[in-house]
């Protein structure tokens, strides 16, 4: 597993339900991924 570079992501926005920030990768298979940050 390779690290996610800058130029993988194409948007970060937070989280609709107020935790963390919801990651939207170029790539189709990853393309909506929740992370949160604490």
């Amino acid at each position: 597993m390779s690290g996610i570079k800058l130029e993988d992501i194409r948007e970060i926005t937070k989280n609709p339900q107020g935790k963390g920030y919801l990651i939207i990768f170029n790539d189709k298979y990853l393309s909506k991924i929740n992370y949160t940050f604490r």
